[in-house]
């Protein structure tokens, strides 16, 4: 395995992010990449710094909390988007319908032969509109 090392690099810092025992697999880094001994030994004292651990968990907890928080606004944001489409949908559909409504109605006036102008006022539709039925 060292020798991969020593071909790609990054294999060994693959292997230090991803390692759940450093203590076992710290010759193999080493051997494999020469930052490695440095790495290691600054990491040994981070993580033996209560004060920096501290400081990390911290800045670590306020990154997952911005991250759900985000999810959840997310979330909220798509259902009242979604809310607001049914609304407009809703809202379209009766606009339909009653335009339609008043065309049927206009029609049946139409062939009851009906003044234009009385359809018109009646229906609310224009002139136009009566006349092209």
């Amino acid at each position: 395995m060292i020798i991969e090392y020593n071909k790609n690099k990054l294999l060994s810092w693959i292997d230090f992010f991803t390692t759940k025992d450093l203590e076992k697999s710290i010759n193999k880094l080493i051997g494999g990449n020469i930052i490695m001994p440095k790495v290691i030994d600054k990491y040994k004292r981070f993580v033996a710094d209560e004060k920096e651990m501290s400081a990390y968990n911290e800045r670590d907890t306020f990154l997952y909390g911005q991250a759900a928080m985000l999810q959840y606004e997310r979330e909220a944001g798509k259902k009242e988007g979604i809310e607001i489409g049914i609304q407009q949908g809703i809202e379209k559909g009766i606009e339909k319908g009653y335009k339609e409504s008043q065309t049927n109605i206009a029609k049946e006036m139409k062939k009851e032969n009906m003044n234009i102008d009385v359809i018109s006022r009646i229906t609310g539709l224009s002139i136009d509109d009566i006349k092209s039925l």
